[in-house]
C-alpha cells in the first residue's frame, strides 16, 4: 500500500504560472544545458509543444530538487555528471544500436524496478515523517536510517549502474546485462575490492561517479553485527574479514551523510537515464517506459492540468484507488466533472498495472465529492466505445456522486 505525496505541488505552481508557459521557457533552457544530446527533444518541445511528453515537467522538477538539497559547490558536478552519462549512452546507442536495441527491454526493466524502489523509499520516510518523534526511540530512527541505507545501495543505486557498466564492458567482454545485474554493488562501484579484473567499474573505469562510501555500515545492518549507543547516536558495527574482524563506530550524521551522497548519485543517473528516453522516444519502436503505473500515473495526472484539475496523490485501500483532485474554481454543475471522466479508458490502465488488486477507482474532488468508476464497467465501455455509450456511462457515474 502507497501513499505517496508528489514532486511538483501543481496547485502552488499554477498560482505563479497559470498557463506553466514560464515554466516550459525554464525547462528548454534546462535541455539546452545537455546538447547536442537533448537535439531532437528540443526539437520536439518547440514545434509541437508539450502534450506528448507531459512528464518531462516531473524531470524538470527533480532536476531542481537535486540542485535545492546539495551544496552549491557540487552544481557543476551535477551537470558534467549527467552530461557524461548522456554521453556514454548516446555513443552505445549510435555505435552499438542493435546491441542497444536488443538489450533495451532488459535495460528499461532494471531502470523501472530502480524507479520503483526509490519510490517505495520514498514513500517510508513520508510515513516515518508522519509519526510523533516524541514516541519514538532515537535506537528505532536510527534503524530505520541503517534499512533506507541498505535500500539505497543495493534497490536503486545497484540496478541504477547496470546499463553503464554493461555498456563499458561491452567493447570486450559483450556481457549480458542480465549477468552484470547479478552481480554485488561492490564488484560494480569499487576496484580496490573487484577481484575479477575483467569487469569493470565506477572507481576505475567511469570515476565521475565515484563517491567513496563505507558497505561495511551496509553489511553490518544485513548481517546484524551491529549495536546503538541511543544516548550517543553512534552506531558500533564491525569490519575487515571474518576471521579477523575489527570494530569501528559511526555517528548518526555519518550515517545521514552516506545517505545523502548516495542519494545523490542515484538521482543524478535517473535523470540522466529519463532525458536520453525523452531524446530517442520516437526510435524506439513502440517500447515505452510508460508499461507501468508511474510513468502512466504522471502523463495522468499533467494531462488533465489543461482543465485546471490537479492530480495531487493517490491511496489504495481494499481494492480501491482514491485519486485525490484539486479543482481550482467552485463546482456548480456536474458537467464540470465530465473532463475528469473521459479519461476513464486511463483510469483502466492505471489499475490494471498497480501493484494490488483494483476494483474500484474513486476520484475525489476537493475533499467534497467522491465519482466512483468501477473497472468492470470501463472495460464493457472500451469494447464498446460510441458517442452514445460514453454518454450513458458518464450519466450513471454522475448519477451516484457522493458530496460531503
Amino acid at each position: 500500500m502507497r501513499d505517496v505525496k508528489t514532486i511538483v505541488d501543481f496547485s502552488e505552481l499554477l498560482k505563479i504560472d497559470e498557463d506553466l508557459n514560464e515554466t516550459k521557457k525554464q525547462i528548454l533552457n534546462w535541455l539546452k544545458n545537455y546538447l547536442p544530446y537533448t537535439e531532437k527533444i528540443l526539437k520536439e518541445l518547440n514545434v509541437n509543444g508539450f502534450t506528448k511528453y507531459p512528464s518531462i515537467i516531473d524531470e524538470y522538477y527533480k532536476y531542481l530538487r537535486e540542485f535545492n538539497v546539495v551544496e552549491e559547490e557540487k552544481h557543476e558536478l551535477i551537470k558534467i555528471r549527467i552530461l557524461t552519462i548522456l554521453r556514454l549512452l548516446n555513443e552505445f546507442y549510435e555505435n552499438k544500436h542493435d546491441l542497444y536495441i536488443d538489450s533495451y527491454e532488459s535495460i528499461l526493466n532494471i531502470k523501472a524496478k530502480a524507479f520503483r524502489n526509490m519510490l517505495y523509499m520514498s514513500s517510508k520516510a513520508q510515513s516515518i515523517n508522519k509519526l510523533d518523534r516524541e514516541q519514538l526511540r532515537k535506537q528505532d530512527i536510527i534503524m530505520f536510517h541503517l534499512t533506507i541505507y541498505k535500500d539505497t545501495i543495493e534497490g536503486v543505486l545497484n540496478k541504477l549502474l547496470s546499463p553503464i557498466i554493461f555498456i563499458l564492458e561491452c567493447e570486450s567482454n559483450n556481457t549480458p546485462i542480465e549477468i552484470i545485474e547479478s552481480r554485488y554493488f561492490s564488484e560494480k562501484y569499487f576496484d580496490r575490492r573487484n577481484r575479477n579484473r575483467n569487469f569493470k567499474n565506477i572507481e576505475r573505469d567511469f570515476n565521475i561517479l565515484f563517491e567513496d562510501t563505507n558497505t561495511s555500515l551496509r553489511n553490518a545492518e544485513a548481517h546484524f553485527d551491529f549495536s546503538i549507543d541511543e544516548k550517543n547516536e553512534m552506531i558500533t558495527y564491525k569490519t575487515g574479514n571474518r576471521n579477523s574482524p575489527m570494530v569501528s563506530q559511526s555517528s548518526f550524521d555519518d550515517l545521514k551523510r552516506e545517505i545523502n551522497v548516495l542519494s545523490e548519485v542515484a538521482r543524478q543517473i535517473g535523470i540522466a537515464y529519463e532525458i536520453f528516453w525523452y531524446e530517442h522516444a520516437n526510435e524506439f519502436n513502440n517500447i515505452f517506459p510508460e508499461t507501468n503505473f508511474d510513468e502512466k500515473y504522471i502523463a495522468l495526472r499533467q494531462a488533465l492540468l489543461r482543465n485546471r484539475f490537479v492530480l495531487r496523490g493517490f491511496k489504495y485501500s481494499e481494492g480501491s484507488l482514491n485519486l485525490y483532485f484539486n479543482y481550482d474554481e467552485e463546482l456548480e454543475t456536474t458537467s464540470e466533472l465530465i473532463p475528469l471522466l473521459r479519461q476513464s479508458i486511463n483510469f483502466l490502465s492505471l489499475g490494471d498495472d498497480y501493484e494490488e488488486e483494483v476494483n474500484t477507482i474513486n476520484l475525489i474532488v476537493n475533499e467534497f465529492v467522491t465519482l466512483t468508476i468501477e473497472l468492470c464497467v470501463v472495460r464493457e465501455l472500451e469494447n464498446d466505445l460510441t458517442k452514445e455509450s460514453f454518454e450513458l456511462f458518464v450519466n450513471s457515474v454522475l448519477a451516484n456522486i457522493k458530496t460531503y
